[in-house]
């Protein structure tokens, strides 16, 4: 037990390092967002799942002398912490980001959202706040080159960050949480799928 405890605390060593590293690659990514914020995320994600692979791909060599249903369950736990660490450094270098980059992405996030009908924007409370005055009238630009429409609700989302799209009785979550918790399952099971 004490080897794969000095295996895993290597990896989450390694990966420590190398935290600051990939943070800096997810900004630069997130200044290059063109055509929509899940695109960029889906992007980004597949970055980090190859970085994720390759560490664990070490792990798993030097975890072949070990019991295999207990090296699995290690592993498993292994990747689950990374992906799980990586993903929430992301979303809050995301969260952090200035007024108007911020705005940019949750532009990006509508645009490949919204639908060709009337609608309502909620904003979380935070956002009403945080982005910039011209958010709304760009927002209802996108609604519109889509051929629908979106009013701006005053009445914040009971969400951290992001919106939330209604149209009639119909409710996307738009939120960093949302989008985020959609990839890390898609990893997940990708993680799943190798051992």
């Amino acid at each position: 037990m004490a080897g794969i405890d000095k295996i895993t605390q290597q990896i989450l060593n390694k990966a420590e390092t190398e935290k600051e590293a990939i943070l800096l690659s997810a900004e630069e990514e997130a200044g290059k967002i063109k055509t929509s914020a899940e695109e960029e995320i889906k992007e980004y994600l597949e970055k980090l799942q190859e970085k994720t692979e390759a560490k664990l791909k070490d792990l798993e060599a030097r975890a072949i002398s070990q019991e295999a249903q207990q090296s699995r369950r290690t592993l498993l736990k292994t990747r689950q912490e990374i992906i799980s660490g990586l993903m929430n450094d992301a979303k809050e270098n995301i969260r952090k980001s200035s007024p108007e980059h911020y705005a940019e992405i949750l532009l990006k996030l509508l645009r490949a959202n919204v639908q060709k009908n009337e609608g309502e924007l909620k904003l979380s409370a935070e956002d009403l706040d945080r982005l910039p005055a011209d958010f709304a009238k760009k927002a209802q630009a996108i609604a519109k080159e889509k051929g629908g429409s979106l009013t701006l609700s005053k009445e914040p989302a009971a969400i951290k960050d992001g919106f939330l799209l209604i149209y009639g009785d119909i409710e996307e979550n738009c939120s960093l949480d949302a989008v985020f918790a959609a990839e890390k399952d898609s990893l997940t099971d990708l993680i799943h799928s190798m051992l």
